[in-house]
């Protein structure tokens, strides 16, 4: 092999390593733009709720979307367990249910998720010593003592 073929060889590695780079960070960058898109999704009507659990889903392996995810989700969890006018929407307890199955199931509570945790946790138990239930989703007993458990079990 010649000196200008090796250079050759050298320029078009470059290249095709150059152009590589630069098609993983526009794929980064799209789907960067999809998900914080889709966590707008999840303030709003529930329908929209819906739209933006499901990008979390899909996003949920990737340690950098699940991080920021958390938080959001469980705020959203506190809306609907003690704010919401949804009452007993069976879509709105579905959703609640995808919201708690992806908060519940982390392996470790990390040092910054701690207060989030813990303020569902007295949200759960302020829905389940409530008397009168003026706002908030109606979530069986049985199903908010399970959360309490699990929550109990991270923290």
């Amino acid at each position: 092999m010649t000196i200008s073929e090796i250079i050759t060889l050298i320029v078009a590695l470059g290249g095709w390593g150059l152009a590589a780079f630069i098609a993983w960070l526009n794929y980064r960058q799209k789907s960067d733009e999809i998900f914080y898109h889709a966590l707008d999704w999840l303030s709003g009507k529930s329908q929209r709720r819906n739209l933006g659990i499901a990008a979390i889903e899909a996003y949920w392996e990737n340690n950098r979307f699940r991080d920021m995810s958390i938080s959001l989700l469980i705020n959203s969890a506190i809306y609907l367990i003690l704010e919401s006018h949804q009452e007993d929407a069976e879509h709105e307890l579905n959703n609640l249910s995808r919201m708690m199955n992806l908060v519940l199931n982390v392996k470790q509570v990390s040092k910054r998720h701690r207060f989030h945790y813990n303020s569902l946790y007295d949200a759960l138990k302020k829905a389940k010593s409530r008397e009168k239930q003026e706002k908030g989703l109606v979530i069986p007993g049985e199903k908010l003592d399970e959360w309490s458990r699990r929550l109990e079990t991270l923290l």
